[in-house]
């Protein structure tokens, strides 16, 4: 009786991973991302029933603790505001490098607990926002190999959005306007100190 997902073990590397053994291949990478993304949320849905995103959304947003009540309250505004129940794809959730595994030259997307249906524009600032923070995670072994890894991580981040934004259609100010929504649901997850920080600034509208 209990909710659960099926899974296959792959054992390869993670798109991060390859971003920081080889920083001159993120252009190459965040574009195969931006297509891998843009074709999930291509699939039809009649098939693949998924929560509502506005309910996995709000519910994050309402359990956040660094979240005052106001604040709580202005981003439930802004999620009615943006919530199109016109615009129904299916949504990873939580869509970044460190979620896409290789089976040889193959990109494997994992973790679907936070899949949803909804609008993809939602679901493409959650990976824009996330991956720019990536870059204070470095794990590159020497300083020259962190340099890269730092300089090219928000390149890598920006050519993503710019690639996603080709192939759909979308502006870049449509995507940003959910950042501080999205900021919200990754709050108090145990990310750093320094991320928790931006990501409650973003979530209060006080950076991008």
């Amino acid at each position: 009786g209990r909710f659960g997902f099926v899974m296959e073990k792959l054992i390869d590397d993670t798109m991060l991973h390859h971003i920081q053994k080889k920083p001159l291949d993120a252009i190459t990478l965040a574009k195969q991302m931006a297509r891998l993304h843009h074709r999930i949320h291509s699939i039809p849905l009649d098939t693949h029933p998924f929560p509502a995103q506005k309910d996995v959304y709000l519910q994050k947003i309402q359990s956040r603790p660094s979240l005052t009540d106001a604040e709580k309250a202005h981003l439930t505004d802004l999620l009615d505001t943006l919530a199109d129940s016109d615009v129904q794809r299916i949504c990873h959730g939580d869509f970044h490098p460190m979620n896409i595994l290789y089976q040889g030259k193959q990109p494997v997307v994992i973790d679907w607990a936070f899949s949803s249906c909804g609008d993809p524009r939602g679901d493409v600032a959650g990976t824009y926002m996330i991956t720019k923070l990536l870059a204070t995670a470095s794990a590159a072994h020497n300083r020259f190999e962190r340099f890269l890894y730092n300089t090219f991580t928000p390149v890598f981040a920006e050519i993503y959005l710019k690639e996603y934004l080709k192939l759909s259609g979308y502006t870049k100010a449509e995507i940003l306007q959910w950042v501080p929504i999205r900021a919200a649901t990754y709050l108090d997850l145990g990310l750093p100190v320094r991320n928790n920080h931006k990501l409650r600034n973003m979530a209060r509208g006080l950076e991008e």
